[in-house]
């Protein structure tokens, strides 16, 4: 920039926040805010880091909440850019105390043992955050976070701060705590312009987390999309963005079998665990004998994968629903006793990543797979509860879904959860919840969607028979058995054997067990 240009912005710059002291002293709050927001854009461009703070410090503590957020907002701002042993410093950490919301919690202070060598201190905590991405440390982890915070606005280091709010994010995020999530959200906020376009994006894909967490399936693909513009090739976005895909593919069962196809592509340069990725994604496009072939090959690394593994719960839902799917017993009893010590937590790698519902949903869906009925329950209502606190809608629908399936068909139990399931599934345009919800009324051996053959192996197995005897009596392999309980249950969508034998005698001799 010329320094004849330079200069002229300077004088602009000055005459604006002149205006908007001036408004702010006759009491004009919102003409003072739009002068300050002119100050703050102006000084952005520039990098005039005086003015902003300046421009942070013109207005007293608005009376609404809205206007007071913003200025909390670019007081955070400057703050966060304003370096250390600058004066100002002291007026703008009482500006954003000042205009803090009253259910935000403090601003983070520093360890004064961590200002003797900051950049030493963040990279220490960067590390430790590194070794404790086991569920059992969120708590930890999320203090380490507000310290990171703390160095960062001690020291003026924007990026400090930043990735301290992300940490808390992340942490914020398994603990089901989603106003302390915005909080960190909003701060982060005020800190990234100056960071780069990897932590926009990062901030736009939070945004689409939110977003799935909500059903909002349309707005996710675009943010999506928009993450993934401001991040480019190989970014964060660009890597997430089929992961977000399949999600949505799961749910709404749109593209579901060109986004396996992709998943399928994808994983032959990833861990051998994530073809368990592959397994849920061929399963959601309707693949049955593809996901069974795809399960087999890495049921065995799920019940061998560490307690103390990163991806333990985020692995733990897809397993689940392959459980369901094939009557795995075995590794349903492994994987409910390794979930139960963090029954209270959800299902999020990070708060840039895809929401997979709450650990005490899957707890239920492995209780119902180990014949468990009275378990499952008491899980998911649970689960209910922090869908509810979360926010999560299409999880709700989900566990309403599972409950109803908990409950004989023709209990109270089962229409009630199924209704609700179907209710909130069609408002969100999850067409497979739906369908699966509307089925569960259906009665087996009346359902159109069995064959003749099906509803033969499901009269044998309410006979009690194992599929080895079903196989002679038939006339049939084994295994070819096994392919027809399996569709049986999922088109049924019933649990386990046992419920198949159930529903099968409660529709022969009308009778129906009891409510709860």
């Amino acid at each position: 920039m010329e320094p004849a240009e330079d200069a002229g912005i300077g004088q602009e710059v000055d005459v604006l926040l002149d205006l908007a002291r001036a408004r702010q002293a006759a009491g004009d709050v919102a003409g003072a805010w739009e002068a300050v927001a002119q100050v703050a854009g102006r000084a952005r461009a520039t990098q005039d880091l005086g003015a902003l703070a300046e421009a942070a410090l013109v207005l007293r503590r608005p009376a609404g909440a809205p206007l007071r957020g913003r200025v909390h907002a670019l007081a955070q701002e400057a703050l966060g850019r304003t370096p250390a042993g600058d004066p100002r410093r002291a007026r703008l950490a009482a500006q954003v105390a000042a205009t803090r919301d009253a259910y935000e919690p403090p601003a983070p202070q520093a360890d004064p043992a961590d200002l003797a060598d900051p950049e030493e201190a963040f990279l220490g905590l960067q590390a430790r955050v590194a070794d404790l991405q086991n569920p059992a440390h969120v708590h930890e982890r999320l203090a380490i976070g507000a310290r990171a915070v703390g160095l960062g606005t001690a020291t003026g280091v924007p990026e400090y701060a930043a990735w301290g709010h992300r940490w808390r994010m992340d942490a914020a995020a398994e603990l089901g705590r989603p106003v302390e999530l915005a909080a960190d959200r909003a701060a982060a906020r005020a800190l990234v312009d100056s960071l780069g376009t990897e932590w926009r994006s990062w901030l736009v894909l939070t945004r689409a987390s939110a977003k799935l967490l909500e059903g909002a399936f349309d707005q996710v693909g675009a943010l999506v999309e928009e993450a993934r513009d401001l991040g480019g090739p190989a970014s964060t976005a660009d890597l997430f963005h089929l992961v977000y895909s399949s999600e949505i593919a799961a749910w709404t069962g749109r593209d579901a079998v060109r986004v396996a196809d992709e998943v399928a592509l994808a994983v032959d340069d990833l861990p051998h665990h994530a073809r368990l990725w592959l397994a849920t994604a061929r399963y959601a496009a309707g693949g049955l004998e593809a996901a069974r072939q795809v399960w087999q090959s890495v049921r065995g690394h799920v019940a061998r994968m560490p307690d103390d593994a990163p991806e333990l719960l985020i692995a733990a839902v897809g397993a689940a629903e392959l459980c369901e799917a094939f009557a795995d017993t075995e590794v349903a009893a492994d994987l409910y006793s390794r979930l139960l010590p963090h029954a209270d937590l959800h299902a999020i790698g990070m708060a840039h990543a895809p929401y997979h519902g709450p650990v005490a949903l899957t707890l239920g869906r492995l209780a119902l797979v180990l014949e468990r009925p009275e378990d499952a329950r008491r899980h998911l209502e649970a689960a209910l509860r922090a869908c509810d606190d979360a926010g999560a809608l299409p999880h709700t629908a989900l566990t309403h879904l599972v409950l109803a399936r908990s409950f004989g068909p023709g209990t109270r139990g089962r229409s009630e959860h199924a209704a609700a399931a179907a209710g909130l599934a069609h408002r969100l345009g999850a067409a497979p919840l739906l369908a699966r919800a509307e089925a569960l009324t259906a009665a087996p051996d009346g359902d159109p969607r069995l064959t003749g053959r099906e509803r033969e192996v499901a009269a044998l197995v309410a006979e009690g028979l194992t599929n080895a005897s079903i196989a002679r009596r038939l006339v049939l392999s084994e295994r070819t058995v096994e392919n027809h309980v399996s569709h049986v249950l999922h088109k049924l969508n019933l649990p386990t054997r046992t419920a198949l034998a159930v529903s099968t005698h409660q529709d022969t001799d009308g009778s129906s067990s009891p409510d709860r």
